[in-house]
């Protein structure tokens, strides 16, 4: 899978062509007339099996995520397919919450995520690739389609995201590297 590349529309009768996307600001955040998709990669010093423990353990993401203050997965544990989750983001004064369930898990490897919350549907991915001795690289993909509300701010909401989204990342690679 190609971690730039935004994920396809699930479709049961044909395929969806995806629209032209346009880059924001030389970041690695698309937008389209309806979707933000912001993908972030970084290299972290620790072997792979170490990212993948940090980025499945939920509870983990209170620490490296900034504005989460609610991580809660059923049932409790590591990703598994069907696992539900329930994230609370507070951020700029207003809490957004978000529910999604977890599918086409890879221990060790990936999974995926799709629900909806506050600001619209999401879906995306975590994964986790060896790229050297002793080192892995991460990728978090985050698809938001927003609502008929937020929809004029999608923008603001990409650029917004992707920000948040980079230095999250680097906070884990300086946490799991300290």
């Amino acid at each position: 899978m190609n971690p730039t590349t935004p994920m396809a529309e699930p479709s049961v009768t044909s395929p969806v062509t995806p629209p032209v996307a346009t880059p924001v600001l030389n970041s690695p955040v698309t937008v389209d007339r309806r979707t933000v998709v912001v993908t972030e990669r970084i290299e972290i010093e620790r072997p792979a099996d170490e990212v993948w423990a940090a980025i499945a353990d939920y509870s983990f993401d209170l620490v490296w995520r900034d504005g989460i203050i609610q991580m809660t997965p059923f049932p409790a544990g590591t990703p598994q397919d069907g696992t539900r989750i329930h994230e609370v983001l507070r951020s700029s004064g207003m809490t957004f919450n978000t529910d999604s369930v977890v599918s086409d898990v890879a221990p060790g490897v990936s999974y995926r995520f799709a629900g909806g919350g506050t600001i619209g549907q999401v879906r995306g991915m975590r994964s986790v690739e060896p790229t050297g001795d002793g080192s892995a690289a991460f990728t978090y993909q985050v698809e938001l389609r927003p609502t008929r509300h937020y929809r004029p701010l999608r923008s603001l909401l990409g650029r917004t995201l992707g920000s948040t989204l980079h230095r999250d990342l680097q906070r884990l690679k300086q946490l799991m590297e300290a």
